[in-house]
């Protein structure tokens, strides 16, 4: 099944948006427990500050259903979030090491070792390869 990356970023004060955190992190966890594979978490600067918005990872079966979940969403249904939803289109890894993508033809040997942790997580979990898609939203 495809996995989709929603992206986001405050409109509105930290303070103005906590309590839309709190339940977005109850509803992450109901669908986890629901058997959704999805993960949440926010971004961070060079010092380790947050502000620089979030990220939520989830499969799906198309990006229509992807979307009609993420617009569920406490955070989205807020108002407090600009945000878009994309196709994560990962790298098929060879016996040997180096990557490529099978839909795209893109060659990159031995590149997994430079991805970040996150990018490992969901090429590890992810199995088939599409064409991306891209909706971007502000607000609700």
């Amino acid at each position: 099944m495809p996995w989709f990356v929603k992206q986001e970023r405050f409109l509105r004060p930290y303070a103005a948006m906590k309590p839309h955190l709190e339940a977005h992190r109850r509803w992450v966890e109901e669908l986890r427990a629901g058997g959704v594979a999805i993960r949440s978490g926010y971004l961070v600067d060079a010092e380790g500050r947050p502000g620089g918005g979030g990220l939520l990872l989830l499969e799906a079966p198309d990006h229509a259903s992807a979307e009609a979940l993420v617009r569920r969403d406490p955070m989205v249904i807020s108002g407090g979030v600009e945000w878009w939803l994309q196709r994560w289109v990962p790298l098929a890894a060879t016996a040997q090491g180096s990557t490529s993508c099978s839909s795209c033809g893109l060659s990159m040997a031995k590149a997994r070792p430079r991805w970040p942790s996150w990018a490992f997580w969901l090429w590890s979990i992810s199995a088939k390869v599409r064409p991306a898609s891209g909706t971007k939203n502000t607000g609700s």
